[in-house]
């Protein structure tokens, strides 16, 4: 399921100022303001030509900010606004998920927060660590927790889970999460990259 946006995850410190001054400086304009809806988080769209844009999101449902950027040179963009903002590692998500589910009484709010950064935080490209992580989280007991894991899922669009998604559609003991997980596995049959 093919997923070009390159999204850059945002640490509690960097403020939407901060990105909007960072823009600004390379000449790019204000373009629109969605609302956050009922599960879409608020977003600021940015432009700096007709081909390349930056989407500052403020996700209350995941509790996360974060950019999604799009557009032929979304990927050095990306690299520019990550010199200048404070942004999260792929290896900061990677830590955050490994404390979080390593620790002896490790609340499950704190497995989700981990699991959605694990999503936002994702490279395009499909990563065996982050992937390792994500199907052992659609393992765990707790429900809440198996569903930020097929939420960040969601997120990657890998086309790697596929068989997963299928047999977690078929088996696990929650109706509401074999339901998301079926959506996922629609999604993907149903993106260009699918081929059975």
């Amino acid at each position: 399921m093919a997923n070009d946006a390159v999204r850059v995850l945002l640490p509690e410190e960097a403020t939407r100022e901060q990105v909007e001054a960072a823009l600004r400086r390379r000449g790019w304009h204000f373009h629109r303001f969605f609302e956050q809806g009922q599960i879409q988080p608020a977003r600021w769209q940015w432009v700096a030509d007709p081909d390349n844009e930056v989407t500052y999101m403020e996700d209350r449902l995941f509790r996360w900010r974060y950019l999604v950027l799009s557009g032929p040179r979304r990927e050095l963009i990306a690299g520019e606004l990550r010199a200048e903002l404070p942004t999260l590692s792929r290896e900061d998500v990677l830590r955050m998920w490994d404390c979080a589910w390593q620790r002896p009484h490790t609340a499950a709010d704190e497995l989700v927060g981990a699991a959605h950064a694990l999503g936002i935080g994702a490279p395009t490209a499909p990563d065996p660590e982050i992937m390792a992580r994500l199907a052992y989280g659609l393992r765990l007991p707790e429900p809440k927790v198996r569903l930020a894991v097929l939420r960040a899922i969601g997120f990657t669009q890998w086309i790697e889970f596929y068989e997963g998604l299928q047999w977690f559609a078929e088996n696990d003991p929650e109706p509401y999460l074999r339901n998301y997980a079926e959506s996922l596995v629609l999604a993907i049959e149903r993106s260009g990259d699918f081929i059975r």
